[in-house]
């Protein structure tokens, strides 16, 4: 009973294979999307991208991009 009142709460499948299927098709169309968002952007002396293996990855920012309550939360922690 708990099981489909959550999955009525989070709009999923209460099958898992349903709900594996779905999360799998929403992962390749989203990834799709932020490859189309990302294209040849450059942040600092990278560019964001998608690695061969699906993975994220985002260099760190330059100093000069970093803004000055960044620098000082950086400061405090």
């Amino acid at each position: 009973m708990q099981r489909e009142q959550f999955c009525q709460l989070v709009d999923k499948a209460t099958d898992a294979r349903l709900a594996l299927t779905a999360c799998k098709e929403e992962l390749s169309v989203t990834i799709g999307d932020l490859k189309k968002v990302l294209g040849d952007r450059k942040v600092g002396t990278g560019e964001v991208r998608l690695s061969p293996g699906g993975e994220l990855i985002i260099p760190p920012l330059s100093a000069e991009d970093i803004s000055a309550e960044a620098a000082a939360l950086k400061g405090a922690v």
